[in-house]
C-alpha cells in the first residue's frame, strides 16, 4: 500500500510480502514547514516512533529514536555543522575551511565525495566506490582497496531482489 502526502494525515507506506504479511508499515508527520515530524514504524509493537526537532532554520537539531537514545546536532552561524552528540554518547567534532567551504578531517585535509553526472556520490570520503545502473540504483559498493562488499540487483519494476555479500 502506498499514500500520497496528505498534510493532515501525513505520508503512509506499507510493504506486504507475496502471502500478505506486513513487512514494513511507516507513517511519517510532518511539522508546518514540510520537516519530517515523527517516523512511526507500525509494524512494531514495542517503542515505535522516532522523534526529529529542528532550530528556527530548520535544521535538524535532534533525533530522538524509538529505543530511547538520541543523537544532537549543533550548527555554527554560517549552518555548518559543527558536532554530532551521537547515541553512544560519543561526540564528532566538524571543522570546516571557510575556503573552500568543505568539511576538514583530524588531519586538516578536505573531506570530499565524488559525484557522477547525475549527482550519485561515486566515492565517499572514506574511499569507498559506488556504482549504479542506468535508473541511478546502486548495484554494488566497493571498499577502499577496490574490493566489491555489496552488489545488487533489481527486478523490471525497479525494486531490490538480491543483495550479494
Amino acid at each position: 500500500m502506498f499514500s500520497l502526502f496528505d498534510p493532515t494525515d501525513g505520508y503512509s507506506y506499507e510493504d506486504t510480502s507475496p502471502t500478505a504479511t506486513t513487512i514494513t508499515d511507516f507513517n511519517y508527520t510532518f511539522d508546518y514547514n514540510g520537516n519530517i515530524a515523527s517516523q512511526e514504524f507500525a509494524h512494531r509493537t514495542a517503542s515505535p516512533d522516532n522523534d526529529y526537532t529542528y532550530d528556527d532554520l530548520d535544521r535538524l537539531t535532534q533525533v530522538d529514536y524509538h529505543n530511547g537514545e538520541d543523537e544532537q546536532f549543533d550548527y555554527d552561524k554560517l549552518g555548518n555543522r559543527e558536532s554530532v552528540t551521537l547515541r553512544d554518547d560519543s561526540e564528532e567534532d566538524y571543522a570546516v575551511n571557510y575556503l573552500t567551504n568543505r568539511y576538514d578531517n583530524d588531519q586538516g585535509e578536505d573531506i570530499v565525495c565524488e559525484y557522477d553526472d547525475a549527482g550519485n556520490t561515486i566515492v565517499d570520503p572514506n574511499g569507498y566506490q559506488y556504482t549504479y545502473d542506468y535508473e541511478n540504483r546502486i548495484i554494488e559498493i566497493k571498499d577502499k582497496d577496490n574490493t566489491s562488499i555489496v552488489e545488487y540487483a533489481y527486478d523490471a519494476l525497479g525494486r531490490r531482489i538480491q543483495k550479494d555479500d
